[in-house]
């Protein structure tokens, strides 16, 4: 027997990287079959090298957290320029300026829509905590 030759070849050890998202969901899969992961495995393959039509799968791309705060504050900023400019503060910046939703004193206007005020609040909490990162 040469040093390549297996002694059992029907027999596999695979170790997957619980850190990659892919991996981690066959992870799953695999885990969720019990006693028929050879069988579920030899389906996958084979449908796998057998069917043409089967598409890419690409690992999703990581966006780093400054990356996502940059399309907030563009979008933050698209929405304030959406404002007429009769009720826009004048002078400040935008991150000095007090968010378009807030009336002067800080104070949620009250007129203002529950549901989007919950969900600007979720946006400068996410900021907050990508700031503190």
């Amino acid at each position: 027997m040469s040093a390549f030759e297996k002694k059992d070849p029907g027999k596999f050890t695979v170790r997957f990287n619980m850190a990659d998202p892919q991996q981690k969901a066959v992870i799953d899969l695999l885990n969720q079959q019990g006693r028929y992961k050879a069988q579920f495995l030899t389906s996958a393959i084979l449908h796998y090298v057998h069917c043409s039509e089967t598409p890419d799968i690409r690992s999703a791309a990581t966006v780093d957290s400054t990356e996502i705060e940059r399309i907030v504050r563009q979008v933050l900023a698209q929405q304030q320029a959406a404002i007429p400019p009769s009720l826009q503060q004048g002078g400040q910046e935008f991150g000095a300026a007090a968010a378009p939703w807030e009336e002067p004193g800080g104070s949620l206007s009250e007129a203002s829509n529950p549901a989007e005020d919950a969900d600007k609040e979720a946006i400068l909490q996410t900021l907050d905590a990508f700031r503190k990162q």
